[in-house]
């Protein structure tokens, strides 16, 4: 199977509207039923950096879009949403412009997820997290908008669409928690939100070691499709990198058993902008951190299982635990092998 992405030239804020309208309608559209409820993600992840640093998205991107939606469907209730990360994403949306958004449309309302009601869920098919805190807002959207920038990432190599959903998590101490388990978090989370169309703001990039650190450089193209994988293939390779050597994007490509070859373009051309990254020593002890933390976090995990194990030992006995009264040997054996291996993307309720 193919995956058809779309990449249009936008040499300037000016060429936005018309650049995005184009790159949609080259991805075959989007056109929400009904009364439905569209949830638009952009990036956002500081309040300090202003679009033309490459940290942030373009405002002037989510008006085309939700512009785009309206022609089509004016009955939409849209809903853009972050949540905190250096600061709070109020004040992201306040310095960034999307407070205009409300004041021009009718059907357009700003969510700050952290300060949202959540849901806490157990994925039935999570490979890694046991549990997840879950907005409301994200819990009832028909239709998922990611709106994504072209950046480097000093863990990542580089970050885009896939792991633009990582800001669905509503707390930040717990992201930053599953930091060291992003690929393997990343495809639960994106399994449960899936977008329905993926943006790349690649009019300005972010090289150097992203996401919140480097040097703005101009790119000038804006990425469009309905599946992130494929979009983030093209968007490694314009940054200048091979998507194999990007972990969370890797790691997605061989659980789905997909291929970069599998990925082609519509819409003009592209050269790779050979976006300047940390050097590979700085980036191999970032990794090796990553490493490190995920062992401490299984340390941990064994912690709780321990201490677990010590309660019910002391409330039933063992005898009744290893004669299978209360559970089979072999689903005791596994609930304690979730409890080591998996983790929370959620606030800890124990502890």
């Amino acid at each position: 199977m193919t995956y058809k992405v779309a990449i249009v030239d936008a040499a300037s804020d000016e060429d936005v509207r018309s650049a995005v309208y184009s790159a949609i309608d080259l991805a075959d559209g989007f056109f929400p039923r009904g009364n439905s409820r569209v949830v638009i993600k952009p990036n956002l992840c500081s309040a300090r950096m202003p679009p033309e640093s490459g940290g942030t998205t373009r405002v002037s991107i989510v008006d085309a879009v939700v512009s785009y939606i309206n022609e089509h469907n004016s009955r939409c209730e849209i809903t853009v949403v972050e949540g905190d990360s250096d600061r709070s994403a109020d004040e992201a949306f306040k310095r960034l412009g999307y407070t205009e958004l409300e004041k021009k449309y009718d059907n357009v309302r700003l969510v700050n997820l952290s300060r949202d009601r959540t849901v806490k869920l157990v994925p039935e098919r999570a490979g890694k997290l046991s549990a997840v805190e879950i907005p409301e807002t994200l819990l009832f959207m028909d239709y998922f908008v990611s709106i994504a920038n072209l950046k480097r990432h000093v863990n990542e190599r580089m970050t885009g669409v896939w792991k633009n959903q990582w800001g669905c998590l509503p707390h930040k101490s717990v992201r930053v928690r599953l930091h060291p388990f992003l690929s393997e978090a990343l495809f639960d989370v994106n399994s449960m939100f899936w977008p329905d169309l993926c943006i790349v703001d690649g009019i300005t990039g972010l090289e150097g070691p992203g996401p919140l650190e480097g040097t703005p450089v101009h790119v000038g193209k804006i990425l469009c499709g309905s599946d992130p994988v494929a979009v983030d293939v093209v968007a490694a390779r314009l940054v200048g990198e091979s998507p194999r050597k990007v972990p969370h994007l890797n790691y997605a490509l061989k659980r789905l058993h997909r291929r970069p070859e599998d990925v082609s373009t519509v819409g003009c051309g592209y050269e790779a902008a050979g976006l300047k990254f940390i050097t590979r020593r700085q980036y191999l002890l970032y990794r090796l951190s990553m490493r490190l933390r995920k062992m401490a976090g299984y340390v941990e995990n064994a912690g709780y299982v321990f201490s677990i194990s010590a309660y019910a030992l002391r409330a039933v006995g063992f005898s009744d635990l290893a004669g299978g009264k209360y559970y089979s040997l072999a689903k005791a054996f596994r609930i304690g092998k979730d409890l080591l291996f998996k983790v929370e993307a959620a606030e800890r309720t124990f502890g």
